[in-house]
């Protein structure tokens, strides 16, 4: 039951005689006919009675307190949204909806994760075809250098070949002496050179010369320098130039050197 002090003042009452001890200022009561008793017509006989007992019962404690009771003609209008009502007291059930903003962040951020698992998968998937090919590379090239020693997958290829590395520390100095020699004297010439072959015992260039004569002079100018050189596989190309490798043996001339220094030393 609902009890109203005023236009903007109103309570839920439970029992309506404990109400009227509390406020012995009342003199009147008015009441309003309910919104159902209006729209409902087609009320049974039962429903009916207890209805008009229950008018019965208010009205005589009306009496009893001595109060005035006045019945009000207008009916009242249903509220459109009742859920809404300032004064709807009833606990109302939300249903927790995220907000467009979230939701369009929340997509984003699945997107984005879903392209990086998406990139990292394919970045994997190359890392593990180019670690394939390398391995097979390193066993083909490792098997044209050692026919007949097969590579071990368990041990490290730096392991295998380290005992096989040539560990002469005077040959990379005798092939430089060898050079400094050199070059000098092709940087004075006419000549170019193309390519630099480093061999254990000797050096090879393929020298760039206008005519045969450059090449001839320019192996006759290292003969006269000392260094066993030789002239070999001369070809001339559309252009009118001449291509010769010019060998040059590093360790008969580190000997030639040693002895010429020992005979200067014994004359000295």
């Amino acid at each position: 039951m609902l009890l109203r002090q005023s236009l903007r003042q109103g309570m839920a009452v439970s029992y309506l005689p404990l109400m009227f001890e509390r406020f012995p200022h009342l003199s009147e009561v008015m009441v309003q006919p309910s919104i159902e008793a209006a729209i409902d017509a087609s009320v049974d006989s039962l429903d009916s009675s207890s209805s008009m007992d229950l008018v019965a019962q208010t009205k005589a404690l009306i009496a009893e307190h001595q109060l005035l009771l006045t019945i009000l003609p207008t009916v009242p209008k249903p509220i459109d949204s009742p859920e809404r009502h300032a004064l709807n007291f009833f606990m109302k059930s939300t249903d927790s909806q995220l907000s467009p903003y979230l939701r369009v962040a929340m997509m984003v951020a699945l997107s984005a994760l879903v392209l990086q698992m998406a990139t990292d998968g394919v970045q994997w998937y190359k890392y593990n075809e180019a670690t394939a090919a390398t391995k097979t590379a390193i066993a083909a090239q490792y098997q044209s250098w050692f026919a007949d020693e097969p590579l071990s997958t368990r041990t490290k290829l730096q392991v295998q070949l380290q005992p096989k590395l040539r560990s002469d520390s005077q040959a990379p100095a005798s092939h430089m002496a060898a050079l400094s020699r050199i070059s000098p004297l092709i940087k004075q010439s006419s000549l170019h050179a193309q390519s630099l072959v480093m061999q254990p015992s000797a050096l090879s260039f393929t020298l760039i010369a206008p005519d045969r004569g450059s090449l001839d002079k320019f192996t006759s100018t290292l003969v006269a320098q000392g260094l066993n050189a030789k002239l070999a596989q001369v070809n001339s190309n559309e252009q009118g130039q001449f291509s010769g490798q010019v060998t040059v043996n590093v360790v008969e001339n580190n000997i030639v050197e040693s002895s010429d220094m020992a005979n200067n030393a014994a004359a000295s």
